[in-house]
Parts: C-alpha cells; structure tokens; sequence
C-alpha cells in the first residue's frame, strides 16, 4: 500500500524512536499526507508496520482532530 519511499521514511521515523508507538503519530501523519485521508485500510498497515494492536493505531488516530476519516472534497 505504501511505496518504497514511504515505507523507508517511515523506518527511518522508526530508528529514532526506541518505542514504536512513539513513532505512531509521525507515521500516522505520512500515512494522511500520502491518502489524503486516512482509512481502515491506511490504519491497518501503520499498524504491521510499527507492529502494534490496530485499535492502539484507530484509537490514537481517532483522538487527534488533525487526522480525516474520510475523503475531504
């Protein structure tokens, strides 16, 4: 879903942080800006891709008004 880009990005947000879920709110914010917005499916591979529980990754995203959960026109 993500591309080679993205995802060396992301692991490279990985590397600096010792916890991955200090890393849950950069890669979230990678996740919208490349989707725009950011759905189940977008959730879910943040998710695999930090390795935490998917309603970690929903209920973080879901707490911070600055993340869409849904297409915006």
């Amino acid at each position: 879903m993500f591309s080679d880009t993205v995802l060396k990005e992301i692991n490279d947000i990985k590397a600096q942080y010792p916890d991955p879920k200090s890393a849950l709110l950069p890669t979230l914010y990678i996740a919208q800006r490349e989707f725009g917005w950011l759905s189940h499916e977008a959730m879910h591979v943040v998710a695999q891709s930090l390795n935490l529980p998917e309603a970690m990754v929903r209920g973080t995203a879901s707490f911070y008004a600055m993340f869409k959960h849904k297409p915006m026109g």
